[in-house]
């Protein structure tokens, strides 16, 4: 019985593993709960800050919505992994604090929104419900908000492919010198490689109305993408990509020259019938006005001599 109580006592009470405790668990959920952590964060500050300017209500209250969501076990695994008090209401008043040094503070707030611009829509999805349920929002404006921020109007003609995972030649982004992974690289056609963080911010403040993006390193113009993750490749071909509208057709001189035979439709045909018809109606107008005028002036030529004989 007492071994059986020490191997129960060793368990983990967040994956129920013998050998460790909770604040030594190495298990993938805990990855997962510290993403949709930063993800939660994202969206209070992105949601409620861009669109609240009276500050009437406190962004980090979606956060605390969150929080009081999860269960005890996670809450604890954030309390460890932020290092703050185990009690569940210090948790509440310290973790999104705590959230916003990490995820929030550093960065300027484009930084922040872009962070967003790149959530799947099946992630915008479920915070939107979780806007909706907890804060009594419309979904429909709920709804709009996340479409001004997340999908831009402007779109490039780039074409966005998908390729096999390769290793990233420099270590670092060349724009903000974050670690290049094979997750998060983006490369261009003309081979340089850039965070999809920093492509869709720039692809998200460029704009012209040729629909054309140049490389941010060497200006040369960008038709082509590719990365290795779907979820990257699947928001820029999405949402910053349109297809390249194909090259216009080579005619050659003959058929220049020659008109191609091309099917008659019976609309074609009825509308080239009522034109003649109007034709034919207007040439005959035209034709009577100039009997009349004729005849008058006959008339009128005659009666002048006719006046002049008899005085």
């Amino acid at each position: 019985m007492s071994l059986i109580s020490s191997v129960k006592k060793s368990c983990c009470s967040h994956c129920g593993t013998p050998g460790h405790r909770i604040n030594k668990c190495n298990d993938p959920s805990i990855a997962a709960l510290i993403k949709e952590a930063e993800e939660v964060c994202i969206v209070s500050f992105a949601f409620y800050w861009l669109w609240n300017p009276k500050k009437t209500m406190d962004n980090r209250e979606c956060i605390k919505a969150w929080l009081k969501e999860i269960n005890p076990s996670e809450l604890k695994i954030l309390a460890y992994h932020f290092k703050t008090s185990q009690n569940k209401k210090s948790c509440l008043d310290s973790l999104p604090n705590k959230f916003y040094s990490e995820w929030v503070n550093p960065y300027d707030e484009v930084t922040v929104y872009n962070k967003m611009i790149l959530f799947s829509d099946e992630k915008l999805k479920k915070w939107r419900k979780f806007l909706c349920k907890n804060f009594y929002l419309a979904p429909d404006n709920v709804r709009n908000r996340f479409w001004n921020l997340c999908y831009p109007y402007h779109r490039f003609f780039i074409d966005m492919t998908r390729c096999e995972p390769f290793a990233p030649i420099d270590p670092e982004c060349p724009i903000c010198f974050g670690n290049l992974t094979q997750e998060n690289t983006v490369k261009t056609g003309c081979n340089h490689e850039l965070c999809k963080q920093c492509v869709a911010q720039y692809m998200r403040s460029e704009s012209n109305e040729k629909n054309e993006l140049s490389c941010p390193m060497c200006r040369t113009e960008i038709k082509k993408m590719s990365t290795s993750e779907k979820e990257t490749f699947d928001i820029l071909r999405v949402r910053f990509c349109k297809p390249i509208p194909p090259p216009p057709e080579k005619t050659s001189l003959d058929a220049i020259h020659v008109p191609r035979n091309t099917p008659t439709l019976v609309s074609q045909l009825i509308q080239e019938e009522r034109a003649t018809q109007s034709r034919k109606k207007f040439l005959k107008k035209v034709m009577e006005a100039l009997f009349w005028i004729f005849v008058s002036a006959t008339i009128s030529s005659f009666l002048t001599k006719v006046i002049k004989i008899c005085v």
